[in-house]
């Protein structure tokens, strides 16, 4: 089983004010973990389409979240992306 989450945003630089769509991220993920445990991962585009990552690991979304893989996508948050 698995669990899919996500989001399409027009603004991010507004939408994301201190962090918020990150911290989303962070919540909806985890509230996904108990569709599955197994893999755990996301990916972004920008408003057109053009992709910005891709990030995924072994194991679920507790481990995922405090790996280097998620935070690095801090850096990025896209218009859409889909985990």
């Amino acid at each position: 089983m698995c669990g899919i989450v996500g989001y399409v945003a027009n603004d991010v630089t507004t939408l994301n004010h201190n962090g918020a769509l990150f911290n989303m991220a962070r919540a909806l993920l985890l509230a996904s973990q108990v569709r599955g445990k197994h893999a755990t991962g996301m990916a972004g585009a920008d408003s057109v389409g053009a992709w910005y990552f891709c990030r995924k690991t072994p194991g679920n979304a507790e481990n995922f979240i405090n790996s280097p893989a998620f935070q690095d996508i801090n850096n990025y948050m896209p218009n859409h992306w889909v985990g």
